[in-house]
């Protein structure tokens, strides 16, 4: 006797997970570049994997750091974490745009110190590095859920020791996180953070060289995993790319065709390629611009990394280019802003 059949919609069951947010969590981060947020509709959104390439010579660290600053000063309560391995973090630079950010919120009196306490730093060296620190974030949110009040997991350690995780069982890349049982929320909780990795490229190009098809299989769980804990605690998470530049690619030539961008100045290509793409729900691609006739016209891509921008175009400034390459929602997708920064290490919009 056969069996009756079923409707799908009868089996399908919606993601528990999405009990975990609250009604009063913000959706969106203000990247503060007003015509970007425009772009976004609106800015960043929390719950999303962003991946941000950028060409070395671009401002992307000014950018990051408004976009650390608009998160930070959202909320009291609002928390962030930076896994570094570039070593590249400015604390001072960051310093002097938060108190801009005070002074222009005529909030001068807030001290600058206590809001950056609520910013947490992970330096690590390697994948496996990554990995555990990954890991010690997701367990930190774990916890936060029955103590909201404890965003860190605690330590006995000195204040700035970094902790490291021993066992390396408890590796994401082991397998994904189990599913964990849905916990409600008080409304009035914010538990919406920010969470920047710094560089992603730059961790897994040793083993890509030694393992490509390794490589890709631990990045595929690590994005994975990412995605889980983004998608679960409400972050809004930001990996950063790095771009390789064609070399002796000048724009009288046909650019490359693995060029992700629509301005034929640009002649750059991603790290990782399109290992990323299925993974994330936002690509953004940084790069520079010749801001004048002149500098178009003597504008050489693939000149050494130490090479700065300006000489690179002669007598002309430069400007920087975000396009959003990669949207999952398709709606945002070919949009693209330019801007440079400003004396005050502002954000000023082309």
């Amino acid at each position: 006797m056969a069996a009756e059949p079923l409707l799908a919609s009868s089996l399908w069951q919606p993601n528990e997970t999405a009990t975990n947010i609250s009604a009063n969590e913000p959706t969106q981060l203000a990247t503060g570049l007003h015509t970007l947020d425009q772009a976004l509709n609106g800015g960043l959104q929390y719950g999303s994997l962003t991946c941000i390439s950028s060409e070395p010579d671009s401002d992307t660290d000014v950018l990051i750091h408004q976009i650390l600053i608009s998160h930070l000063l959202s909320n009291a309560t609002a928390t962030a974490t930076i896994i570094d391995s570039t070593l590249s973090l400015n604390l001072r630079k960051l310093h002097r745009c938060l108190v801009k950010a005070l002074q222009q919120r005529d909030e001068a009196d807030k001290p600058a110190m206590n809001v950056l306490s609520r910013l947490k730093i992970m330096k690590v060296f390697d994948l496996v590095g990554l990995t555990e620190s990954i890991t010690e974030v997701r367990e930190a949110l774990e916890n936060s859920m029955d103590s909201p009040q404890s965003f860190s997991r605690p330590s006995s350690a000195p204040q700035g020791t970094i902790n490291h995780s021993q066992n390396e069982q408890d590796s994401i890349l082991d397998q994904p996180p189990a599913a964990a049982p849905p916990k409600q929320l008080h409304p009035s909780e914010n538990t919406a953070g920010l969470l920047v990795i710094n560089n992603l490229s730059d961790l897994t190009k040793p083993l890509q060289k030694s393992n490509h098809i390794q490589s890709q299989a631990l990045l595929t769980s690590l994005l994975r995993s990412l995605r889980y804990t983004t998608k679960r605690h409400n972050l809004c998470t930001l990996l950063l790319n790095s771009t390789i530049t064609t070399i002796g690619y000048t724009p009288q030539t046909k650019p490359p065709e693995e060029t992700p961008s629509i301005f034929s100045s640009s002649g750059l290509r991603l790290a990782l390629g399109r290992t990323l793409g299925y993974g994330l729900d936002m690509h953004l691609l940084i790069h520079l611009v010749p801001g004048s006739v002149e500098g178009a016209r003597g504008v050489y891509r693939g000149g050494s990394s130490s090479t700065s921008g300006k000489e690179r175009v002669g007598t002309g400034e430069m400007g920087n280019i975000v396009e959003i390459l990669q949207d999952r929602w398709g709606v945002r997708q070919g949009r693209w802003v330019g801007f440079v920064v400003g004396g005050d290490e502002g954000l000023v919009g082309l």
